[in-house]
């Protein structure tokens, strides 16, 4: 069975995780975690992903991203191909890092979206609380300094600022708080499409067959027959 269409455009919102495989550990040092960061830090220029959050936990990460080329998969297949070849060149391993496809979810509600830089922040807490802190774990100390790399100024102004950011960091973190529809036990809900949900989706919102078959990674025909039944 082919795999559904993973959805992505230019300006899509996405919330991206992967594991290591088999549950282990991805990151074994600081070392680890500083490789990884820098090439988090070139994956706008290589692929025109905007990196806008991040937490690296022992056996897994996640991340916040703007997909302004389109370019997701690419752009994640480039960061984890690297990381785990450059991982097994200093251990002189081999065999599967991660458990395979990375997850992802497209982010269209501002409530949502908000909510993730919470979610994605606090993710260290339960294990240690200064964790959330330190750069080699999370990017909330980068937005109280700010951080070019991770467009912070944008970030915070759409949350309202810095201040409404922390309060509502705290509000999750003291009251445990969750905004409708989101359920930390199921965040992949919604990453499968179908090929005719998707096609719909886009066309709704004024893509051509041509952005959408490049959104979609299908081709031309296939999506111009898929829109020419709906219509």
């Amino acid at each position: 069975m082919s795999r559904p269409p993973r959805m992505d455009y230019p300006g899509a919102h996405h919330h991206v995780m992967n594991r290591g495989a088999h549950h282990r550990r991805i990151f074994h040092a600081s070392d680890d975690r500083w490789l990884f960061l820098g090439l988090l830090r070139e994956v706008e220029a290589r692929h025109g992903v905007q990196v806008r959050a991040y937490a690296l936990m022992p056996n897994h990460f996640h991340l916040l991203v703007v997909s302004d080329s389109g370019q997701l998969s690419q752009a994640m297949q480039d960061l984890q191909g690297r990381y785990a070849g450059e991982i097994h060149r200093r251990s002189r391993r081999d065999g599967p890092m991660f458990r395979g496809r990375f997850r992802s979810r497209l982010v269209e509600d501002a409530a949502y979206w908000r909510h993730l830089f919470a979610y994605v922040h606090l993710n260290p807490h339960r294990l240690n609380p200064s964790r959330v802190e330190h750069p080699l774990w999370t990017s909330h100390g980068f937005f109280e300094r700010g951080a070019g790399w991770l467009h912070t100024d944008d970030t915070l102004a759409s949350l309202g600022g810095l201040a409404a950011y922390l309060e509502y960091l705290e509000a999750v973190r003291s009251l445990r708080f969750s905004p409708p529809g989101f359920d930390p036990n199921n965040l992949w809900g919604a990453e499968r499409w179908s090929r005719k949900q998707a096609c719909q989706t886009l066309a709704a919102r004024g893509f051509d067959s041509r952005e959408i078959a490049a959104a979609l990674h299908l081709p031309w025909a296939r999506v111009a027959n898929q829109l020419a039944a709906q219509a």
